[in-house]
């Protein structure tokens, strides 16, 4: 008899230490997969925010199911000179930079289209013509992955992007608002 209480305390107590184990890692499994979601959308966030800042507002172009956004950008590929420069001293904008939402694929992506002459003016992106922002969401780089939903739009002159990754059975939604800095 006393066995038998023996076996059954320690059949419990094994089956509580196993509970316990199988909890842990699913929590752990768990935390992992909403710390690499919140990973992607911190490098997606701050690689439009960087970017957007030194962009000029009325060149945002946001496509009509705000699944894209384009914007002038001075940057340049030297990096002894980031931003280029016209006269007295304003920016010399040196071409369009794209994102844009691809919901077959499920990713965020980035495209760049230079100029044909770098100007200091701001202009929209339909003024290069061939079918304005829609024509330019083809062969970019991809930024964010696993990506159900991205929205962009101007708010009080402020850029706000929406996001929501999945990843497995964990979803993460984000919104970011960024300030761009040029007129």
């Amino acid at each position: 008899m006393e066995l038998i209480v023996a076996m059954s305390i320690w059949l419990f107590m094994s089956s509580l230490t196993y509970a316990m184990f199988i909890s842990a890692s699913r929590s752990w499994i768990k935390v992992s997969q909403k710390a690499t979601l919140l990973q992607r959308f911190e490098v997606l966030a701050g690689k439009v925010q960087r970017e957007v800042s030194g962009s000029s507002r009325s060149s945002v172009t946001i496509s009509p199911d705000q699944s894209a956004l384009s914007f002038l950008s001075a940057s340049t590929d030297n990096p002894n000179q980031p931003y280029q420069f016209g006269a007295q001293g304003r920016l010399q904008w040196q071409k369009f930079v794209v994102y844009y939402h691809d919901s077959v694929s499920g990713g965020v992506f980035r495209t760049e289209t230079p100029l044909t002459t770098p100007s200091i003016r701001s202009v929209v992106i339909d003024s290069l013509g061939g079918g304005g922002i829609n024509s330019y969401l083809i062969d970019g780089q991809p930024i964010a992955l696993n990506v159900t939903e991205c929205d962009f739009r101007l708010r009080n002159g402020k850029l706000v992007m929406d996001v929501s990754f999945k990843e497995g059975r964990d979803t993460l939604s984000m919104s970011s608002t960024n300030d761009i800095r040029n007129e």
